[in-house]
């Protein structure tokens, strides 16, 4: 911290920090403001790394005014002096980014006024970032709106915040992050504020024309510069903090709704491919987010199915076949409702692998009875009333479409199978799984095996087990 806010022993200075921040208010001229609140920076970032609520350095920041001005100047339209304005804009971000990291955030009256005036300070700042600035300036002005707006949207969460934003402002500011000029960065908060973002206003943009934050970035970049940068960040999704595999198909659904990224982004196969891979890969390392992940993926792709133009679905369907979309049902934990709008995409998915030959035909059962297994297995795991009944759904919905689509039914599955009762969990030798087999129509093991394409017969845990 600075000599003006420390005593000679290195505490807190309560005196220098008052009267630092006298400086601060009785200024009026917007340049000298700047510089005065700039002498505050040391403060603050000690003020973040506080963790007592009974700290001097918290205990001041209330009766110092500090706080109601940072929220004043964030709200208040600028007047003339456009630059000072952005400058002292920019500064008070950063001030106020590290205040909210610190309990006050906690604060009773601090929450109430911080949640009053959120809507008014996107307003006001999402004018301000719309003015031409540095190339310096502008990308670390994005960046501290989104690390602002994504732990006000994660602290307002119960509160409803979100609806009382305007969504288009801040997918704007999300999609110049990941598509303007200058390459995001792998900064924490910002990363995070567009992933909360993108996850927050999810619904924002289906059918019709591109929603205005679309529109804006193809104008700016281009639709080579967006398509590339797509396929940059998805096919690194969850490895990096710039998109996890969930947002990867947010951000994905919305970019087709524009006809030339469609035909850009769906025609390169390797693009969903290796989304849908990033998304088995982070189901699997969280198990406990798995089935929210698995029902999000399924509505979106359900909505991009119906949004994507009739010469692209049908190879859309393909890929995603290839990559075994239709296990993500007997993950996901649905609800009744969900159930209605999954079911088209799901007949699709079966009836395209039935129709395309006998292998497929095939392939389509053995996937049949691998989301049977899933699901009865979860059904099995749960203790919740809720959840129970949302997996007894989807099954009695799945026995339905056995018949309907493929006609069959547990027993006829099994009883015409050859070697039924050697059934494996895992065909090789040396996996701990090796061994467990099908009985009296459950598996012992709680994994989803996997069957080989070629022989229909091996069962693998994994694909690790299976090149070995």
């Amino acid at each position: 911290m600075s000599q003006t806010t420390l005593d000679s022993d290195g505490n807190f200075a309560t005196e220098a920090f008052q009267q630092q921040v006298r400086k601060f208010l009785n200024t009026t001229d917007v340049a000298l403001k700047a510089r005065e609140l700039c002498r505050l920076d040391a403060y603050v970032e000690y003020l973040a790394q506080v963790e007592d609520p009974n700290d001097p350095a918290m205990m001041e920041l209330w009766g110092s005014g500090l706080f109601e001005e940072t929220i004043d100047i964030l709200s208040t339209p600028m007047m003339d002096d456009m630059w000072g304005h952005v400058k002292l804009y920019r500064i008070t971000l950063m001030i106020l980014n590290d205040i909210l990291l610190s309990p006050w955030i906690h604060n009773s009256q601090a929450r109430a006024l911080m949640k009053s005036r959120a809507a008014v300070i996107l307003d006001e700042q999402g004018f301000v970032y719309g003015l031409p600035m540095g190339e310096e300036s502008k990308p670390k002005f994005r960046e501290l709106l989104l690390g602002l707006f994504g732990d006000l949207l994660t602290e307002f969460a119960d509160d409803d915040l979100g609806d009382k934003l305007d969504g288009s402002v801040l997918l704007g500011l999300a999609f110049d992050y990941y598509f303007g000029i200058t390459p995001p960065s792998q900064d924490d908060e910002s990363a995070i504020g567009a992933n909360i973002i993108l996850l927050k206003y999810s619904r924002e943009s289906f059918g019709g024309e591109p929603a205005p934050y679309l529109h804006d970035v193809l104008v700016q970049h281009g639709e080579k510069h967006i398509a590339d940068r797509y396929i940059e960040i998805a096919e690194n999704a969850g490895e990096t903090q710039l998109l996890s595999s969930h947002s990867s198909w947010e951000l994905l659904a919305r970019l087709i709704s524009a006809k030339p990224l469609q035909m850009r982004l769906l025609e390169d196969a390797k693009v969903h491919m290796s989304v849908m891979t990033n998304t088995w890969k982070e189901a699997y390392e969280d198990p406990d987010l798995s089935p929210k992940i698995a029902r999000r993926v399924l509505i979106i792709i359900t909505q991009m199915i119906t949004e994507i133009e009739a010469p692209l679905r049908s190879s859309f369907v393909q890929d995603l076949v290839q990559t075994d979309l239709i296990l993500l049902f007997g993950r996901a934990l649905l609800a009744e409702q969900d159930i209605g709008h999954i079911r088209g995409i799901v007949k699709t998915l079966v009836t395209y692998c039935q129709l395309r030959s006998h292998a497929k035909s095939e392939l389509a059962r053995l996937e049949w009875i691998h989301v049977w297994r899933s699901l009865n297995s979860s059904r099995r795991s749960k203790t919740d009333t809720l959840q129970r009944r949302s997996l007894q759904a989807a099954m009695r919905f799945w026995l339905e479409l056995g018949l309907e689509v493929l006609a069959i039914t547990l027993d006829s599955y099994w009883t015409g199978s050859p070697n039924s009762s050697d059934f494996q969990a895992c065909g090789w030798i040396k996996c701990p799984r090796f061994g467990d087999v099908w009985q009296s129509g459950q598996w012992d093991t709680p994994l989803l095996p996997s069957r080989c394409t070629a022989c229909y017969r091996a069962t693998y845990c994994s694909t690790v087990c299976q090149k070995l």
